[in-house]
């Protein structure tokens, strides 16, 4: 890139490891966006205890998760070390078999784990809290994102194509300097609420996202003119951006415009890149 200067409650206690906040509960596998083990659920405890087991199937409304036959059953300590920003959790298993996967946050702090650049091994969805990712959220893609300039380095494109829920890629904004003043134009149909992954996120290369910018301060601008300014965590995890502006039409498409204002410089590189958004409809 450019050269520059799960079980059926949350425990009331969580663990935290630097950025990261695990809350203690049981996640089961979420069919739509993972490419491993669909039947696999995972249980994190507050004292660093993990248990990981399958079930055949799951209906939060109909089955009791604690009363199904758990299959494959492993038990093991978690451990949660960053690296250039990006969080790994590695497991060590009673087995004396060990796991290690790139951890991104939901913001009520379900997990996706990763074992590559590809889309997630685990995309967990709470059991305590199935309504979260239970209704299949609208991932950022050309489709419902326009941004006003794109990056590409030769065969690569940095488009917003690359707004989903794989890692290893990104939207990166395609002008001189760190993109102040692109923006991205959603589409957002059937949501008012809207979820950001901040930076260039890699399992393979976790100092990608300290070499490149991510966005600080971005303006939202709504369909009617009125606007807010909005500060976004320097942190991968995805966090919501809370806005009065961001708003559900029955009526058809509500166009938002995210503007950027403010970066945190990258060390190396000035593109300043975002790896997922979503939106979803909440309460």
């Amino acid at each position: 890139m450019r050269r520059a200067l799960l079980f059926i409650f949350f425990a009331l206690t969580v663990a935290a490891y630097g950025q990261s906040v695990i809350r203690s509960g049981a996640y089961i596998n979420n069919r739509s966006y993972a490419n491993g083990d669909k039947s696999i659920c995972f249980k994190f405890s507050s004292n660093n205890q993990i248990e990981r087991f399958n079930v055949d199937s799951y209906d939060p409304e109909e089955d009791d998760l604690d009363k199904l036959p758990k299959k494959n059953r492993l038990t093991g300590t978690y451990r949660i070390n960053n690296e250039n920003g990006i969080d790994f959790i590695t497991i060590q298993w009673n087995n004396k078999t060990t796991a290690r996967y790139l951890l991104l946050l939901l913001p009520d702090g379900t997990p996706f784990l990763y074992t590559s650049d590809s889309q997630p091994y685990f995309s967990g969805i709470s059991t305590s809290n199935w309504e979260y990712l239970g209704n299949r959220p609208e991932f950022g893609d050309g489709k419902w994102v326009k941004a006003s300039s794109s990056l590409t380095e030769g065969k690569t494109s940095f488009s917003t194509d690359k707004l989903g829920i794989k890692i290893g890629e990104c939207w990166a904004e395609g002008v001189k300097g760190y993109g102040i003043g692109e923006t991205l134009t959603l589409s957002i149909v059937q949501g008012n609420n809207l979820t950001i992954s901040n930076g260039f996120v890699s399992f393979s290369k976790p100092y990608l996202y300290r070499e490149n910018a991510r966005i600080k301060k971005i303006r939202i601008t709504n369909r009617e003119g009125k606007s807010e300014v909005v500060t976004l965590r320097d942190t991968p995890h995805f966090q919501e951006i809370n806005s009065a502006l961001i708003t559900y039409s029955a009526e058809g498409p509500v166009i938002t415009k995210l503007e950027i204002l403010e970066v945190y410089p990258g060390s190396k590189y000035e593109d300043t890149c975002v790896n997922s958004i979503f939106y979803r409809f909440s309460q």
